[in-house]
């Protein structure tokens, strides 16, 4: 999972993390306010994050786990200098 954390104390449920993620990981619930709800899809495009007015939502600067080989390229590694 990439997003860290939504803090339910700083969040207005302005809904704008859950219109500006383009990978619908986001939701929004009648009871809860926003939900993370597919946490393996986030790209770490900081799109909610920097939506969020009430800065409630931290995402992480790396994916929390390492992508599979689906296209026989091997993983990449975060840390890795793309040179």
């Amino acid at each position: 999972m990439t997003i860290k954390q939504i803090d339910r104390n700083l969040c207005i449920e302005c809904l704008q993390c859950v219109e500006i993620c383009p990978m619908n990981v986001l939701f929004a619930t009648e009871n809860s306010g926003v939900e993370i709800r597919y946490e393996l899809d986030c790209q770490s495009c900081y799109l909610c994050e920097l939506a969020c007015p009430s800065g409630a939502i931290v995402v992480l600067p790396w994916r929390a786990f390492e992508l599979p080989d689906y296209y026989g390229i091997g993983g990449v590694d975060k840390f890795e200098d793309p040179k």
